[in-house]
């Protein structure tokens, strides 16, 4: 086999031919700062997650996670006319340190700080979850 005839089949150049990038579904850019250091993200801690979830009602929040302080946010959005995202109302702050969404069900598990596991209907507690066997 020629080497040269391998290269040329192998080169960057033949593996990109016919792909296209891929667009991204959200981008985020950061719309203020906060000037207070207390109200500062670095007394929040840093961020162990983040996800997308609804409401039974069709509202679309904006979850994040910020376990060192025990808190979750809960950003309400809507999809402005351009197709951007906008930002509906001030954050909803949960006691949680950990959480994720329920799609199926539009509804969210959200693990208490006490470890209790609670469902919520976006911003609001439906029930307490019992796991016990």
């Amino acid at each position: 086999v020629d080497s040269r005839s391998w290269y040329t089949f192998y080169s960057e150049e033949s593996l990109w031919e016919g792909l296209e990038p891929l667009l991204p579904q959200l981008c985020m850019r950061q719309l203020w700062l906060e000037e207070e250091e207390s109200q500062s993200s670095a007394s929040r801690g840093e961020v162990s997650s983040a996800f997308h979830t609804k409401d039974t009602s069709g509202n679309s929040f904006l979850a994040v996670v910020f376990p060192s302080v025990s808190q979750l946010w809960m950003l309400k959005y809507g999809t402005h006319l351009s197709g951007s995202f906008q930002f509906t109302s001030l954050p909803s702050v949960l006691s949680g340190v950990s959480a994720v969404p329920l799609p199926h069900v539009s509804m969210m598990l959200l693990l208490h700080p006490s470890g209790d596991l609670l469902l919520y209907n976006g911003t609001e507690k439906v029930t307490s979850v019992d796991v016990s066997s």
